[in-house]
């Protein structure tokens, strides 16, 4: 689910994404249309940042939608048309499942443990693979930049954080911004630099053991040195993600809230539950902050 423009999104197994009413009252909720074109079950939204129009209204003018049939659209928010749609990069990859964007670049994360990167602007930095041109209108839009491997099992949930101007200060104080969180159903969370200005280059920098019975934190070089088959025996599938200014949460199906110190990434606090929490929402103001986690009967 997503808020769109005082308005809320709502995925659906049909491939299509509703959007509804934000009354004061629940009981005059109306739908209001639909995003409509994918052919199965729409797994993710993420919506551009929000833009100032001619009201001096802030509106999100970009809507992405990933999904099972292994396609990613783009819309244009205000006439609900589809305007792009990213195509399979090639036939061995897998659905769709989750999306994050920073400000320069586009991350889909599939079911196969790959995120694909993309331009959000028509650029293209990949001279040496290809010359990607259509004759004066420059770059082909989305063109695929490069591929991130966190492992084998589905990319459940992606986040970015440090793309935010509001978050200028905050990102000087913590070293770690701006990067990139990846979550995988193996229970695995890893972090990546994200480029400057230029450049499509990540780094993975840490890998959280978050759901495991063993210890927290395995550093990269010890990770790549354990046998796969061995790594995913104590591990608990990730669930969601979710980050405050200064926390990372994560759940799974250990039915376990864990709660990170976002700078140092120690283990601060674990909520034990007797529930499966499938979706975390962070809502945070001057006052206090609060933390929404909706969960499977």
């Amino acid at each position: 689910m997503r808020l769109l423009n005082n308005a809320l999104l709502v995925c659906a197994s049909n491939g299509s994404a509703r959007e509804w009413s934000l009354a004061h009252n629940p009981k005059r909720t109306q739908h209001r249309g639909a995003f409509w074109e994918h052919r199965s079950w729409i797994n993710d939204l993420d919506l551009s940042e929000p833009e100032e129009d001619d009201d001096g209204n802030w509106v999100s003018k970009t809507l992405f939608t990933a999904s099972d049939d292994r396609e990613v659209k783009v819309w244009n928010t205000a006439t609900k048309t589809c305007v792009f749609t990213i195509t399979p990069p090639n036939r061995q990859c897998g659905t769709m499942r989750s999306l994050a964007h920073s400000s320069r670049h586009l991350y889909v994360g599939s079911s196969n443990g790959l995120i694909y990167v993309y331009p959000l602007e028509r650029t293209c930095e990949r001279s040496d693979r290809h010359s990607c041109t259509v004759s004066e209108h420059g770059a082909l839009p989305f063109c695929l930049q490069t591929t991130l491997t966190h492992g084998d099992d589905v990319i459940v949930s992606m986040i970015c954080k440090g793309n935010q101007e509001q978050e200028q200060e905050q990102r000087q104080q913590q070293e770690r911004w701006p990067c990139l969180f990846s979550a995988s159903a193996d229970g695995t969370l890893r972090i990546w630099t994200l480029p400057g200005k230029r450049g499509f280059e990540h780094a993975c920098t840490h890998v959280l053991d978050a759901h495991s019975k063993g210890c927290d934190c395995i550093p990269l070089l010890l990770l790549s040195i354990i046998p796969l088959r061995l790594t995913h025996l104590c591990r608990g599938s990730i669930t969601s993600i979710a980050t405050s200014w200064a926390h990372l949460f994560t759940t799974g199906h250990d039915k376990r809230i864990r709660v990170w110190n976002l700078r140092t990434l120690e283990l601060q606090k674990v909520l034990k539950l007797d529930v499966y929490v499938k979706c975390m929402h962070i809502d945070e103001n001057d006052e206090c902050s609060y933390l929404y986690a909706g969960h499977v009967d």
